[in-house]
């Protein structure tokens, strides 16, 4: 009777000590997606101001971050055996169930922001590029037709005026 009640205990400290450590899986990738979404917010900002050196001046840390994201994956893909984390956790205490979902909902929350404000930054760096090509487009096909302007942007004083004395 000793051993079966001294199994069964050791087996509940096991249970509870693999949960704790999912746990801590968990948080790590909360706290890593959090970070992301501070980053993607401040890329955000920088589009919206147009601030093309302070967005590409994140653009290094975003990328180590993502790897980061990458490695947290691996592991928590690793450590629920490619299942639900969902289905990992029905056999967890209550106690460590509990703070699993709470922070499955708040990662959930997390994600669908990054995702959201990720979609809006392409749209504003798809902006910027086909700002960028009509502009490269204006002027050198402006250039190559005998514009007003030189490759240099300086004004070529007989192109305006035969211009201007045509137009009189």
């Amino acid at each position: 009777m000793n051993t079966s009640v001294e199994t069964k205990m050791e087996a509940a400290v096991e249970n509870t000590l693999l949960a704790r450590q999912g746990l801590k899986i968990l948080m790590s990738e909360l706290a890593l997606q959090n970070r992301h979404l501070q980053m993607v917010r401040k890329q955000n900002a920088a589009l919206l101001r147009s601030d093309r050196k302070g967005f590409t001046a994140m653009h290094d840390a975003h990328v180590e971050l993502v790897g980061e994201l990458a490695i947290q994956n691996k592991i928590r893909l690793n450590f629920f055996a490619d299942r639900k984390t969902a289905d990992v956790i029905q056999g967890w205490p209550d106690a460590e169930q509990k703070a699993a979902v709470r922070i499955m909902d708040e990662l959930k929350a997390v994600v669908t922001d990054v995702v959201r404000i990720n979609e809006q930054n392409g749209k504003l760096v798809g902006a910027q590029i086909k700002f960028i090509d009509f502009m490269l487009n204006l002027l050198v096909g402006t250039y190559r037709k005998g514009s007003t302007y030189g490759p240099h942007g300086a004004c070529s004083i007989n192109r305006a005026n035969l211009f201007f004395n045509s137009a009189a």
